[in-house]
């Protein structure tokens, strides 16, 4: 029976409900049911045009705003504000292809908004990394910047890490495409330059966690830094890393893309040793592009990509240029010109011609040069002329897309005021839909549910990033402490070796001449003598502190053995040592080195925090595994309540057991005094 209740019942009242509400409403509109088609089928029309026009080439741009327009059409029949948006967004990539910057902007604004309206957080963010290139196209970097920004500002909301990332390179990327676009920008002095390189470095971190494509994304971008260092060698190590990725996952298209970017890189490279005078060296990088353009040539032969073609025998002929191989540069441009001249690429044309007229002048021949100006000079004026078409049929387009939403307009007006005879209909339909709650609430907590265990896989991924953030700083911190240990060795050796040797040498000096002091200036002396007396015990007590001598060539045991009588000499606190194994052991360096500094850290923290008395340490082996015994009579404390504000010495206590495979347990009441026990493998 409560298997009956709880699903059949719902289930016949939901059947009774439809067959009403589709009588009811037939029988007061039957011609809407012939005029309009289910919403499923509607947007699965607008989303088959949207694909055909992203398999549409650029040089199909009627084609592309007739399918636009279509899908904008259907569109705006639906009450639907994130299929509206997605169109919308298409078109603005459209114009921004084209350079209609300013149209291509309005259209990411309404597209946002409605993204916006419609809470789509995932769809804003889309629109801001888009329209935020469009202004980077515009050389609006402000307006770029904060788009960036913004976008990052969603990722973040979302705990995003991949898509953090990658926001961040876009920022780095805006910042170095600033930096190139400047005229004699100083590679030392230019801020961003400087900026784009801290947001690089900001990801550096995080970069294994993310997909491939990012990576290969992150590899191209630190290319781009290097050469705008002058930095060749290394960007060329970056170049090639982004296409070892790029291979392996078999991204053909964006591998061939990232070849084409290592041989420019090669003509930047060979550019620069040229006007540093050395041209036999910026020879043998033009030669390296050589390859590279010849296989990106192949690759877009088989893809069929006409325009990849001609990009790609143009590169070919200006590197042949450079190399003053003018025979084979002049064929490749004469091949690139006839495709583009088949496709009415004029932007290539304008670009050949202008190559052709470089190459013929560096020849001497004047007349030739003077012809291959004047026709780059006319392909110049033709593609003024094509641009102004271009202009009025974009408006045109621009202009019919706003007639058609008001025409919209209109038509939700008239459909209002047909629907008035319907809200009669609805009340009552309302009536029912309120006896089926009750499976609207279990529909609704079964989402809640769903949301709740994708939140929680968010969180999971989320600590992943976090925990990999502490490995890190913990990595960070190892290598920080490497370097005092090297450096505090290297100062005790030159205090105990020069300054104590200079003191003792003072001394002796001073031992010298004191039978030849005249008479009332003994106690004089004698004050100074004792003086540098103590200056000598300090330096060396110092020297000590800093390395002790005894831990490199006594082990462990004998060190602390003199840091325990040392402490104990001075009557403040007494140090009961015990070593609880037969036979002295000798550790790796690296742990004797790491304990010690461990000892000297606890009983440090002892004499500074625990007001205590007595101290007994033992150490013990066994089985491979050394254990230390650390108990003091002093105040005690609760680990509970300090642990999140544990300062620098503990967390380098922390570190240096990490980095000997140890671990740390901490035993300490207020009023009942501390216990500290630590264990590390005798060989990590």
């Amino acid at each position: 029976m409560n298997y009956v209740s709880r699903y059949i019942f719902p289930l016949r009242t939901i059947l009774l409900f439809g067959v009403w509400f589709c009588f009811s409403f037939v029988f007061a509109q039957p011609a809407r049911l012939q005029e309009i088609e289910s919403p499923r089928i509607v947007i699965q029309k607008i989303k088959a045009l949207t694909d055909t026009i992203a398999q549409l080439n650029d040089l199909q741009l009627e084609k592309k705003l007739e399918l636009s327009k279509q899908a904008y059409e259907l569109a705006l029949l639906q009450n639907d504000q994130t299929v509206l948006a997605e169109v919308l967004f298409t078109l603005a990539g459209i114009y921004r292809s084209q350079a209609f910057y300013d149209i291509a902007g309005s259209h990411y604004n309404q597209s946002l908004a409605l993204f916006q309206s419609a809470g789509d957080s995932l769809g804003q963010a889309r629109v801001l990394i888009e329209r935020g290139f469009n202004y980077l196209q515009r050389s609006d970097f402000d307006a770029a910047l904060t788009d960036y920004q913004d976008a990052l500002h969603v990722h973040e909301a979302r705990k995003d890490s991949a898509e953090i990332v990658n926001d961040y390179l876009n920022i780095c990327s805006l910042f170095l495409t600033y930096f190139q676009r400047k005229k004699n920008a100083s590679a030392l002095e230019d801020s961003t330059l400087f900026m784009a390189k801290e947001y690089y470095n900001q990801v550096q971190p995080y970069l294994k966690g993310v997909s491939p494509a990012i990576q290969a994304k992150a590899y191209n971008l630190q290319g781009r830094l290097l050469r705008s260092e002058k930095k060749f060698d290394e960007a060329e190590a970056a170049f090639l890393a982004c296409i070892q990725i790029r291979n392996a996952i078999g991204d053909s298209i964006r591998r061939t893309s990232s070849e084409i970017s290592l041989g420019v890189h090669y003509l930047y490279w060979g550019d620069y040793l040229r006007q540093s005078g050395k041209p036999e060296e910026a020879k043998t990088q033009y030669r390296k592009a050589h390859p590279l353009f010849t296989k990106s040539l192949i690759f877009k032969q088989k893809a069929n990509d006409n325009q990849g073609i001609v990009d790609a025998y143009i590169n070919l002929g200006g590197m042949n240029k450079r190399m003053q191989n003018y025979p084979s540069a002049i064929d490749t441009l004469h091949l690139g010109a006839k495709i583009a001249s088949d496709l009415n690429l004029t932007g290539d044309r304008a670009h050949i011609s202008r190559l052709l007229s470089e190459i013929f002048e560096e020849k001497g021949q004047a007349d030739s040069a003077l012809h291959y100006h004047k026709l780059y000079k006319k392909i110049q004026d033709e593609m003024f002329n094509n641009q102004s078409e271009q202009t009025i049929r974009f408006t045109e387009v621009h202009f019919e897309t706003e007639k058609i939403e008001k025409e919209k307009l209109i038509a939700q007006q008239q459909s209002q005021q047909k629907s008035a005879q319907l809200r009669l209909v609805f009340i009552v339909g309302t009536l029912l839909v309120m006896m089926i709650g009750g499976i609207g609430f279990y529909y609704y907590q079964r989402n809640q549910t769903q949301k709740q265990l994708m939140a929680q896989q968010r969180e999971i991924n989320s600590q992943l990033v976090v925990d990999l953030m502490k490995e890190q700083a913990i990595e960070n911190l190892n290598s920080r402490l490497e370097g005092q240990e090297y450096e505090r060795e290297r100062i005790a050796r030159d205090i105990h070796d020069q300054l104590g040797g200079t003191l003792s040498a003072v001394k002796l000096s001073l031992e010298g001449i004191k039978n030849r002091l005249s008479p009332g200036s003994e106690l004089h002396f004698d004050r100074t003598y004792q003086l540098l007396d103590q200056a000598c015990t300090e330096t060396r007590q110092l020297s000590h502190d800093m390395m002790a001598l005894s831990l490199k060539h006594l082990g462990l045991e004998a060190s602390v053995k003199e840091l325990c009588h040392t402490l104990n000499n001075s009557g403040k606190l007494h140090i009961d040592f015990q070593t609880l194994y037969p036979q002295p052991v000798k550790l790796p360096q690296k742990t004797e080195r790491h304990l010690y500094r461990i000892v000297q850290e606890l009983i440090q923290n002892v004499i500074k925090h625990a007001e205590a008395t007595r101290i007994v340490l033992q150490i013990s082996i066994s089985e491979g595994l050394l254990t230390m015994v650390l108990e003091d009579n002093g105040k005690g404390f609760d680990p509970d309540k300090t642990g999140k504000k544990s300062g620098m010495g503990i967390s380098n206590i922390q570190a240096r057991l990490k980095d000997i495979s140890g671990h740390m347990d901490i035993d300490s009441q207020p009023g009942r005094g501390t216990t500290i026990i630590i264990e590390a493998p005798v060989n990590p």
